[in-house]
């Protein structure tokens, strides 16, 4: 025992130096999860979209219609950049992104109108930029029924009808709707915390494969593990622990900095997230050890692992539901821990839940982290112990 505690500092020292001396992996594991996690968070800053542009086609031109465009102006999501009067000149807009949208105001808006007729406005829509159509889309309905339930409301009044009992009629049914776990609805407040997860990973994944598949790059494979007094678990320990801590030391700063900075609500204690998250972290330098026992040089890795980034997120179903995935696609996903951890972060530090309302995920990252640790152990004692061939 003596024996391995004294190799473990040995690679432990023998890991910082050659840290400190490596300048792609000190890059990678110092400077990467911080610079990432500021740049990406930083695009979402806004978290969302105000003032798209789109134009209009008032064929029409009367005093409704007017107004109609005005109120649609006044709406925050919408910004009405300019007037065409030709349709071909409308679609040369969407097709040039000058305009996100057109909204098409038909001839004899106000006199249907006037006289009780159903009316439609035509919008054109650059379904391309989903996120701009459905905020524009979002807007004209909104817009067209407070029109709706302005005239109906009229309508009533000129019939002598009291205000409080037309606004009855107008809406017999009335909708309350709470908005739970992102109350403002915004993109960045949903997207953000996955990505921090992802940068975790992928910087911890890159780092330490690297580091491994240097010693088989330079020969010290066998130096590695006389280092650690021939002991597989002290020569993967002392190289692992320097990322182990780096990496919950990061998990803090994104959990406190960048969720106070960026403004994300959050409902779970502080401590219940960063064992949980440490408890990912340790899992997934076990799923690290074992893919990078199978290179044998630097650039492999990074050719590799490089391209893994968005195949793991969009594994998750964090970005696309997991309900619309090919069996095989699920399966795959079944493999990552950042798959049952994400599920885990969000059900508990975004929604409120308790430890109980994520058992599943707990046992999943359980199952993950044995099978994972003793593949990872006996893959590295069998690259140990042939180093020399």
């Amino acid at each position: 025992m003596t024996s391995r505690i004294k190799g473990f500092f040995a690679i432990l020292r023998r890991e910082l130096v050659d840290l400190v001396k490596d300048r792609d992996i000190m890059i990678l594991v110092l400077i990467a999860p911080v610079f990432y996690s500021i740049f990406y968070s930083t695009i979402y800053l806004n978290k969302t979209e105000f003032e798209i542009p789109v134009a209009v086609f008032d064929r029409d031109e009367s005093t409704l219609s007017r107004q109609y465009l005005s109120d649609l102006d006044a709406h925050q999501l919408i910004e009405v950049k300019g007037h065409t009067t030709d349709i071909s000149e409308a679609e040369n807009l969407l097709k040039k992104e000058v305009v996100q949208g057109v909204v098409i105001i038909p001839e004899d808006f106000e006199k249907s109108l006037k006289s009780g007729r159903h009316v439609s406005v035509k919008v054109l829509l650059n379904t391309h930029r989903f996120l701009h159509s459905n905020d524009i889309n979002k807007a004209v309905n909104e817009i067209g029924f407070a029109w709706t339930e302005q005239i109906r409301m009229k309508t009533f009044n000129l019939k002598g009808i009291p205000t409080h009992q037309a606004r009855e009629l107008v809406e017999p049914v009335k909708e309350e709707i709470r908005f739970m776990f992102n109350p403002m609805l915004t993109y960045g407040d949903f997207l953000i915390p996955g990505v921090l997860i992802l940068i975790l990973q992928q910087t911890l994944l890159l780092g330490l494969a690297q580091s491994i598949a240097k010693e088989r790059q330079e020969g010290r494979l066998a130096v590695w593990f006389e280092n650690g007094h021939h002991s597989t678990s002290a020569a993967i320990t002392g190289k692992t622990i320097i990322y182990f801590l780096l990496f919950v030391v990061y998990s803090f700063f994104f959990i406190t900095f960048h969720y106070w900075f960026f403004d994300i609500p959050s409902y779970a204690p502080l401590f219940q997230t960063l064992i949980l998250t440490t408890v990912f972290i340790f899992i997934n330098i076990s799923f690290t050890v074992l893919i990078a026992s199978f290179f044998t040089n630097k650039p492999g890795v990074l050719q590799v692992i490089a391209f893994t980034s968005y195949p793991f997120f969009f594994l998750t179903g964090f970005a696309w539901p997991e309900l619309s995935f090919p069996p095989l696609m699920v399966w795959l996903g079944d493999l990552l821990p950042i798959k049952p951890f994400l599920s885990a972060f969000i059900k508990t530090f975004r929604m409120g839940g308790d430890l109980g309302l994520i058992i599943p995920e707990l046992n999943h990252l359980f199952i993950l982290g044995v099978v994972y640790t003793l593949l990872a152990y006996f893959r590295m004692r069998w690259v140990f112990k042939h180093s020399d061939h």
